[in-house]
């Protein structure tokens, strides 16, 4: 019988389940796709009690799957998208509300009022953040200020408030642990990421009682079984970790100074600093990548809100192509964009320019141009992006993983762009793997010196030095009217 990991991976656009050997072959996988909502204009929501449902039924096709197969499954790693909160009733274990998801912009507003009122270095020197609507505080504020249930819960004791991982944790557990771990609470703006605690202080500044919020943990540690009866064998949660942060240690990303970008619904780089905190200079973020063992790694990190979700915005919204992987032969047919850039700031723009109110724009449209044109910028987009998070320190060479990376022209153009060398991961399930390996080490089958991690393709820069400068000169005008236009 062959020893399996299985790994949760609850995205934005998706659900999936994965088997790994402990060598990190995909034994087998499972996904379900579901949709967001939009109510109001920059609100994002998702329905909570559903992507559990979802999970709960891959998990137990995964499970009759490993039966089927031979396999026995060990124990099991969540990995989740970030900042998205759930509350929940903790009587009937059931969502309240819509999840707000990490994209949704509705505490903008509240955010500014912080940041006129001259707490953004407060802020950032206990959580290694900007303030801003992404991460998970001002969405809890507005949740106990304005949802009727939420508050009801509140007043009757019963309110949970979760992030996706512990919103499943409690969900595997039948309740028993409502736990989160160091990775997802360095996100919420609530947690002190060197005292390791939630921040007094800035509970007071959001008015968020301690109560109804997760026990923080070690991202590898013993976070109990999955609840008796639940699944025909009872399964050791070992590990729960946000999404960028399992797929830097999927990508190796152990050792100080190494890096990665996952290319998925946004664009995320982080990379490895140490055991000491830090605060970035350049508009990127310190975070927390995983804790063991009491041990803390941090990571700086750059976000882009929008890269496969603009792919996703071009098909559903536009209809300009039948699926996101039609814009890479449509890029390599043309031989530029005539000019056309398209800033896809459709929830703000994160780092390094944090701005809210910025809202996507298209400019050099000419009666020439073509939905070809139009591809083509969505994809180039994504590497100004990331230059625009590395222009303070561009890598030598950057390891890749995530949907979008299976499209070579976008990697051969983020390696002009970049002017480094483009690594993508052999196995581009980069998040899932993440969160087995740690599964792996906390039930004591793998430790943190296996290195598993096997390099796939290579791009390196082939963009002549003035055609660059004029893209990217390009690029900055764009980026600077849109900024100028929405503020």
């Amino acid at each position: 019988m062959r020893d399996a990991i299985l790994a949760i991976d609850q995205g934005t656009t998706s659900s999936r389940v994965v088997l790994f050997g402990l060598d990190g072959e995909v034994l087998q996988f499972f996904q379900h796709e579901f949709a967001s909502s939009y109510p109001q204009s920059g609100w994002v929501e998702q329905d909570a009690n559903s992507i559990w449902e979802d999970v709960f039924r891959l998990c137990s096709e995964a499970v009759a799957y490993a039966s089927l197969n031979d396999l026995r499954i060990d124990s099991m790693g969540i990995t989740n998208q970030r900042e998205t909160v759930v509350f929940f009733d903790k009587t009937t274990q059931l969502a309240l509300s819509p999840a707000i998801v990490w994209q949704d912009r509705r505490t903008t507003e509240a955010c500014r009022k912080l940041i006129d009122a001259g707490r953004s270095e407060f802020v950032k020197q206990r959580t290694g953040l900007v303030i801003d609507p992404y991460f998970s505080a001002s969405k809890i504020e507005w949740g106990l200020k304005h949802d009727s249930k939420v508050q009801e819960a509140l007043a009757n004791q019963n309110l949970g408030v979760a992030t996706i991982d512990s919103w499943l944790l409690y969900k595997l557990t039948y309740g028993k642990l409502h736990a989160t771990d160091s990775s997802n609470a360095s996100r919420t703006m609530l947690f002190d990421i060197v005292e390791h605690r939630w921040c007094e202080e800035l509970l007071a500044l959001f008015d968020v009682p301690q109560e109804i919020l997760p026990r923080v943990m070690n991202s590898i540690d013993d976070y109990g079984s999955t609840a008796d009866g639940l699944f025909d064998i009872t399964i050791p949660i070992c590990a729960l970790i946000g999404d960028q942060q399992s797929a830097a240690i999927g990508q190796n990303c152990l050792t100080k100074g190494d890096g990665k970008c996952t290319l998925g619904t946004g664009a995320f780089a982080m990379q490895n600093i140490g055991n000491e905190f830090c605060i970035n200079g350049n508009g990127l973020l310190t975070t927390i990548l995983f804790s063991y063992k009491g041990t803390i790694t941090y990571a700086t990190e750059g976000s882009v809100f929008s890269s496969g979700s603009t792919m996703q915005w071009l098909r559903d919204s536009l209809g300009i192509i039948n699926h996101p992987r039609d814009s890479e032969k449509i890029s390599a047919s043309i031989d530029g964009t005539g000019g056309v850039y398209l800033v896809p700031a459709f929830n703000g723009l994160a780092a390094p320019h944090w701005s809210p109110d910025a809202r996507a724009m298209m400019v050099g449209i000419s009666n020439k141009t073509t939905r070809k044109e139009i591809v083509r910028a969505a994809l180039e987009a994504v590497s100004y992006q990331c230059h625009d998070i590395f222009s303070g320190d561009l890598p030598e060479s950057l390891k890749v993983d995530g949907g979008m990376s299976a499209n070579d022209w976008l990697l051969q153009h983020l390696a002009d762009i970049l002017q480094c060398r483009v690594v993508r991961a052999a196995n581009l399930e980069a998040s899932a793997w993440g969160a087995a390996r740690c599964a792996a080490i906390g039930h004591g089958l793998l430790d943190l010196a296996s290195d598993v991690t096997i390099s796939g393709d290579s791009f390196t820069p082939m963009m002549k030095k003035d055609e660059r400068q004029q893209l990217l000169a390009g690029w900055y005008a764009a980026v600077d009217s849109c900024i100028k236009l929405n503020a």
